[in-house]
């Protein structure tokens, strides 16, 4: 049976009691950052501490994330905003059994900014020293702005803790209550004792998340999954139908003495940016990025075939769309080609015992990428194989029999009316 809540304050050291048997239980290895500040909160309630706010503040390890701020809030208490930043990407709530988590993500050069160097989670990070303020006595971090926003809410103590966690991750922690007399004695000692195994705690999701996440920046999405969840042995592959497709900027090659290297990464950059866009928007996933190149997949399995395949071509005609629209494009007269064929692939892992790849293989990736060879050189911004086109309720023109290296026979190919 769980102990009630009261206001009675425990006895020195319970409370570190309690928290390290919470901190060293199964179940903290498998939630995620989140859970462990609402986990956090329902711990000190339990102990007889009940907190205004509390705050954490991690520097991970994420391609488009340089931090990840979370504060939580009593359900009764509006959203802080935060204001002043750039950087912040995104915004979200997660909702536990006494409050609110605001997660907040900010792209990398957050760490430049004022709203960051001007907060007491820096100051803790460079000194890797604790801070704490109450209104009788100040403290550390009376100067700043959080301070006015607690003091308004009432707020009788504050206390932010460097988290020991290992390079390149860095964490600050902070909580603040606003009970008469502010925290009990010890409070702050206990906290400090327990941040070694708070960070394991932390570190380890957070290493988690961000092997998911970085692997799905390199593989994918869909397939960061499927490694994930266990295909990982070479020559491990399964059966997959789907729209393929091969795009190209073409012309890049062909002018790349005259093209400045930071010209060259922009136009890439653009080029590729575009097709990730468009590609997730149909539900597809790209699964190889070579040089001026790209290989995506549109699955069949999911949904109806239809309109699946009607949005694998949207995906080619956004692609070259969203291009024609940039002035590199046009200064350096670089195109986008693209090759789209439907049948069954292989896809898996392929490579050497210690150097996999994920990847598709099969006839139909065969002739995506001809198809879309074929359009480069003869100026067809989009080829598809006729046995696409004709499961495709849109109006095309033929380009005749085709001849395709690597492929015996020439093939009937289709392109888009404009």
């Amino acid at each position: 049976m769980e102990p009630p809540e009261t206001d009675k304050m425990p006895p020195p050291n319970a409370f570190e009691r309690a928290l390290s048997v919470w901190l060293l239980e199964a179940d903290r290895l498998e939630e995620p950052p989140e859970q462990l500040l609402h986990g956090l909160v329902e711990q000190f309630a339990r102990q007889g501490i009940h907190l205004l706010t509390s705050s954490a503040l991690v520097r991970t390890l994420h391609p488009q994330f340089e931090m990840l701020a979370q504060r939580w809030r009593p359900f009764v208490v509006d959203e802080i905003k935060t204001e002043g930043s750039d950087r912040l990407q995104g915004h979200r709530k997660v909702p536990g059994p006494r409050g609110i988590v605001d997660m907040y993500m900010f792209a990398h050069g957050h760490s430049q900014e004022t709203l960051y160097q001007e907060s007491p989670f820096h100051a803790v990070h460079q000194s890797g020293l604790p801070m704490r303020w109450r209104p009788e006595t100040g403290g550390d971090v009376a100067g700043f702005q959080v301070i006015d926003e607690l003091r308004a809410r009432g707020a009788t103590d504050y206390v932010v803790l460097p988290v020991a966690m290992q390079a390149p991750f860095a964490a600050g922690v902070s909580f603040a209550t606003a009970h008469a007399g502010g925290f009990p004695p010890g409070f702050q000692e206990d906290l400090e004792r327990l941040m070694p195994l708070f960070g394991l705690v932390m570190g380890f999701a957070l290493e988690r998340i961000s092997l998911r996440e970085i692997m799905a920046a390199y593989l994918g999405p869909s397939a960061a999954k499927r490694v994930l969840r266990g295909q990982i042995v070479l020559g491990q592959v399964k059966s997959l139908k789907a729209v393929i497709g091969f795009a190209d900027l073409y012309g890049l090659r062909r002018h790349v003495d005259d093209v400045p290297e930071e010209d060259q990464i922009k136009a890439l950059s653009r080029f590729f940016a575009v097709a990730q866009s468009a590609v997730r928007q149909a539900g597809g996933e790209i699964l190889k990025m070579m040089g001026d190149s790209l290989l995506f997949v549109v699955p069949l399995e999911e949904g109806v075939p239809e309109r699946i395949r009607g949005r694998a071509l949207d995906v080619a005609q956004q692609v070259i769309r969203r291009s024609r629209n940039n002035e590199l494009f046009e200064k350096y007269g670089l195109t986008v080609s693209l090759g789209l064929h439907e049948g069954e692939v292989l896809l898996g892992n392929v490579g050497a015992p210690s150097r996999l790849d994920f990847t598709v293989l099969g006839e139909a990736v065969n002739l995506a990428a001809r198809l879309q060879k074929w359009g480069g050189m003869h100026g067809e911004p989009i080829v598809l194989s006729a046995e696409l086109a004709g499961r495709l309720d849109r109006d095309f023109r033929a380009l005749g029999p085709v001849t395709l290296k690597g492929i015996l026979e020439p093939q009937e190919a289709m392109a888009p009316r404009e």
